[in-house]
């Protein structure tokens, strides 16, 4: 079985405390599925570490802590996706500027047609 790529997957997120938290993990988990579907070894700060609360994204240092780690990722993977159904935020916006400055491809993906 040939390996998969690795793929960081970005999506929009307002915070665990934000009133549509679980609409967002839902959205999360179809967008993780979508790509295992495609094959790919799809990995997700907003997954691991705020959707778990392994790091707070209400806390100004552990937010930084977050993207540093994000951008970390991006480095390892072979490229980064952005599921945009529902909007296309700055933070991504950011992060798309900042992988392409890695040299990674970028793709924009939808779950809706």
């Amino acid at each position: 079985m040939a390996d998969r790529p690795l793929v960081v997957i970005e999506v929009p997120w307002s915070g665990m405390t934000h009133k549509n938290a679980q609409k967002e993990i839902v959205y999360l988990r179809g967008c993780l599925r979508d790509s295992l579907a495609h094959n790919e070894l799809p990995w997700s700060a907003h997954g691991l570490l705020h959707q778990t609360m392994a790091l707070y994204d209400s806390d100004e240092e552990q937010l930084a802590e977050a993207v540093l780690v994000a951008r970390q990722m991006v480095t390892k993977a072979d490229c980064v996706i952005f599921y945009i159904d529902h909007r296309y935020t700055q933070q991504m916006r950011d992060m798309a500027t900042w992988a392409s400055m890695q040299g990674k491809p970028i793709l924009r993906r939808t779950l809706y047609s």
